[in-house]
């Protein structure tokens, strides 16, 4: 070990003493190898903590004992500050809906966390010959809790916001809460003198935060905020505005909620990490829930987000740039809620942007904001176009390059960026929670949100076009959108793109269409969306079915009146959502079939957890080699639909068949209904039925499956 000086507690100051080279480069190589692990655990397996915690054995005790253990206690008051830290990002990211919609999930999760490993412990006792105490010991050891394994696990994973990360937290809330209970108990019970009171107390004050906080938060926190918000509106005050917008108030105030709860709960003796999740739950909560004030930039314009504008901006008509909302940045955007970071991006914000159409029948068109090229800058000059990515915009700076849209339209901004902020990093998960929340704001009976826009990465925007038309089932127009070249290219086409999908969106014609995707002047519907192209503007088309229509002078014109897909399933989303592992879908692969195809392939994908399998086949969907193997893997109850891998046509049903055929459907689209119709609930025979029977009734060649 190394030794360290030491200062008597009676010492008037604390020396300053440099530390020699020995110290210095133990502790440095300790930091910078914590790091490196749990950077590369965590994107390779997720298990970031794990390696911190070999090295932490590896440096100290029981180790090789290098660092002393005045740094290790000091590493280790810090570490439990950042768990507070962690727990408390834990709650920030936590959806209220959500976890009230869970809450009765969570409470069963826990109990079987609890009750299982005591229940085990008792079972086992005769076997060890332990006494009854011991086995209740044993068992409350076993149903602990670790509240940072947790959260570290669902954060580097990417399912905090999830449903199944909802549930995990707030269970490990209640298991915490009993784990202090059962110290209480053990120690009590171990001692001589038995105190109801120090037993029922963490119980009764657990509780009592969990119901004083949002009682309190309900009915003083939210009538303050709106007193203020009205007192703010009255009187308009720039300086007042522009404390209480800086993030550093933010920042002041939550420190100061997160420290009062953590105090108060550690004093009145319950769980100091409750209170933490707690504190920032309730921040979470009065983002989302609590109508805020937006203060409009250099504007003295203000209005409460969630709220409906009571002083509309007039008739359709070009501002001049020295009314509000002109084309400054500063005038076109407003802030956002503290909460919105990339790393809470499944919790959207909402911004809402001034501006009062008068053509269209209703007032409000919704932004999904997903990143992608659209928001990607380049270093290396404006004719760079394959090495961007190191400069980014956000949905509300995109909306400032576009001025006059607030001309036609309010718009309502929810991001859903991810890590990389392009197509790369987005997964089923935060799509369908995306798609979730679409449906819910288009869809609901009392919204009042025309159409949607969502940015995306061009890498998959066709699958979340196709997605969302499945599945956001209403007459209003969904709308995706993005671009081939970054902002800072000389010929970015992002704003003409966004522009007009804001206007197809706002557009009454845009009804009972489904699903759209706006590029390059065309109106792609977004059941037959393909990429075509991996570099031209031109990117987009629809190999089957052909356009809707185009845009002149930003604005759409439709070939044919509205029309659905003759062969499209809609899913109810409802029914999806209901699924085990909501919001992920089941896993579904897709196979490239050519010569000496290895249908050994199939067997190995659902080995690694496929629950279905598409096959793009050759010519009119066909499997050149494996059909021994494609029948054990049905057999084993894996899914299977074989389309085309060439660009046009279909692949046709069969006479007899055992696996579906994807028709019409690209390979990339029949991936995802696959998944829908299994989240669904569908088996192989239904599944046929879904692809097919359209296919086969217009072909005069139905099939009944065997009973």
């Amino acid at each position: 070990m190394i030794m360290e000086g030491s200062t008597s507690g009676n010492a008037p100051s604390l020396p300053y003493r440099e530390p020699d080279i020995i110290t210095i480069l133990v502790q440095a190589s300790f930091l910078l190898l914590l790091n490196i692990i749990n950077s590369v655990l965590d994107r390779v397996l997720y298990c970031g903590l794990l390696g911190q915690v070999l090295v932490g054995i590896a440096w100290g005790t029981p180790g090789t004992k290098l660092l002393s253990t005045t740094t290790e206690e000091a590493i280790v008051q810090l570490g439990y500050l950042g768990l507070i830290l962690l727990v408390f990002e834990g709650g920030l990211s936590t959806s209220f809906q959500s976890l009230k919609a869970n809450l009765l999930l969570s409470s069963g999760v826990a109990l079987t966390g609890i009750a299982i490993p005591i229940g085990l412990s008792y079972t086992l006792q005769g076997l060890l010959h332990a006494t009854p105490l011991q086995a209740f010991a044993a068992g409350a050891a076993l149903c602990s809790t670790s509240l940072g394994t947790t959260f570290t696990v669902l954060a580097s994973s990417g399912l905090s916001a999830s449903r199944l990360g909802v549930v995990l937290t707030s269970a490990a809330m209640m298991d915490d809460v009993v784990g202090l209970v059962m110290v209480q108990v053990i120690s009590n019970l171990g001692g001589t003198n038995f105190s109801w009171v120090v037993i029922v107390r963490p119980v009764l004050v657990s509780v009592a935060f969990a119901l004083v906080v949002p009682v309190a938060c309900l009915f003083i926190a939210k009538p303050i905020t709106l007193r203020i918000n009205r007192y703010r509106e009255a009187h308009r005050n720039k300086d007042m505005d522009g404390l209480l917008s800086k993030p550093q108030t933010a920042f002041l105030l939550h420190t100061l909620l997160l420290v009062g709860l953590v105090a108060a709960a550690t004093y009145a003796g319950t769980s100091n990490l409750f209170a933490a999740y707690i504190a920032g739950a309730s921040i979470s909560w009065w983002d989302s829930e609590v109508p805020h004030l937006v203060v409009k930039g250099a504007s003295s314009e203000t209005q409460i987000v969630g709220e409906k504008s009571s002083t509309p901006t007039g008739p359709l008509q070009e501002r001049s740039n020295d009314e509000p909302g002109s084309s400054s940045a500063e005038n076109s955007t407003q802030a956002t809620p503290n909460n919105q970071t990339e790393e809470n991006a499944n919790e959207p914000t909402e911004t809402r942007l001034l501006g009062t159409p008068s053509s269209y029948d209703q007032d409000t068109s919704g932004i999904l904001y997903t990143g992608g090229t659209i928001a990607g800058g380049s270093i290396y000059g404006a004719l760079d176009d394959t090495q961007y990515g190191q400069l980014s915009q956000t949905g509300e700076q995109i909306i400032a390059r576009n001025p006059y849209l607030l001309n036609h339209t309010q718009l309502a901004v929810s991001n859903w960026t991810t890590e990389d902020d392009g197509s790369t990093g987005t997964n089923d998960a935060l799509v369908m929670n995306m798609t979730r929340f679409t449906h819910d704001a288009l869809c609901s009976p009392d919204s009042d949100i025309v159409g949607a826009v969502y940015t995306h990465g061009t890498n998959s925007l066709e699958e979340t076009a196709f997605l969302l038309d499945s599945l956001v089932n209403c007459e209003k127009p969904v709308v995706g959108t993005g671009s081939m070249r970054p902002f800072t290219h000389l010929s970015y086409e992002g704003d003409a793109n966004f522009f007009d999908a804001v206007m197809l969106a706002a557009s009454p014609a845009s009804r009972n269409r489904g699903g759209m995707v706006a590029f390059n002047a065309r109106i792609i519907p977004g059941y037959w969306a393909t990429k075509l192209y991996s570099t031209n503007p031109d990117a987009f088309g629809a190999n089957t079915g052909g356009d809707l229509g185009l845009f002149i002078n930003s604005l759409p014109v439709f070939y044919n009146s509205p029309s659905q897909p003759l062969f499209k399933h809609f899913f109810d989303i409802d029914a999806v959502s209901a699924h085990s592992s909501f919001p992920a879908l089941p896993k579904v692969d897709i196979l490239y079939a050519a010569r000496e195809f290895d249908g050994r392939l199939l067997l190995n994908a659902q080995a690694n957890g496929a629950k279905g399998v598409v096959i793009a086949g050759t010519g009119n969907g066909g499997i050149p080699n494996g059909q021994e193997e494609v029948a054990e893997a049905l057999e084993k109850g894996l899914q299977v639909v074989v389309g085309t891998r060439t660009p046009f046509g279909p692949s046709s049903p069969a006479r007899e068949p055992t696996y579906a055929k994807a028709g019409f459907a690209h390979p990339i689209q029949a991936r995802i209904m696959l998944q829908l119709a299994i989240a669904s609930g569908m088996g192989m025979n239904e599944t046929i039925e879904m692809f097919e029977g359209g296919f086969r009734r217009a072909i005069g060649q139905p099939w009944e499956p065997e009973t």
